[in-house]
């Protein structure tokens, strides 16, 4: 059986004000907090260079609401362009932080290799993420995995 490799996150919520917490903390501290989204977006990417993923899954809450800043847009766009230049199919799935009647944005139009689905908006079962990865991925075998506990 053909094997693969694909990279699943959420609620990644980029650029997170983190208002309250950041206040009770040394300023070195609050800074790292207020980065710590963008450097876990920055980590993922690396990854999944690395790695040489078939796919990445963003499943939703990428952004922390309709208040999305630039700084999380231009990061994002670099992630997304990064990861296409590398031949990395990413297929986002917005969740209820990334509303649609808000405009989701991504600082930029969508670089080759990126999908974004509108319509899963639920739990994804791995059949369901074997299934959109058959759709995003048609040039590899995608084959479901045995999971084991």
């Amino acid at each position: 059986m053909d094997r693969f490799c694909f990279l699943h996150a959420a609620d990644l919520h980029l650029d997170t004000p983190m208002e309250g917490i950041g206040s009770r903390l040394p300023a070195s501290w609050a800074a790292r907090l207020r980065d710590a989204s963008l450097t876990a977006l920055e980590r993922l990417v690396e990854t999944a260079i690395r790695e040489q993923v078939a796919f990445v899954l963003l499943a939703g809450d990428i952004y922390d609401g309709p208040e999305r800043g630039a700084r999380a847009q231009v990061r994002l766009a670099q992630a997304l362009r990064r990861m296409s230049e590398a031949g990395i199919d990413v297929l986002i799935v917005q969740g209820n932080h990334d509303p649609l009647e808000d405009g989701f944005a991504f600082g930029s139009t969508l670089p080759p290799r990126v999908t974004l689905d509108t319509l899963v908006r639920e739990m994804l079962t791995v059949d369901a993420i074997v299934e959109i990865a058959r759709q995003a991925v048609p040039q590899q075998r995608v084959l479901p995995l045995p999971i084991t506990n």
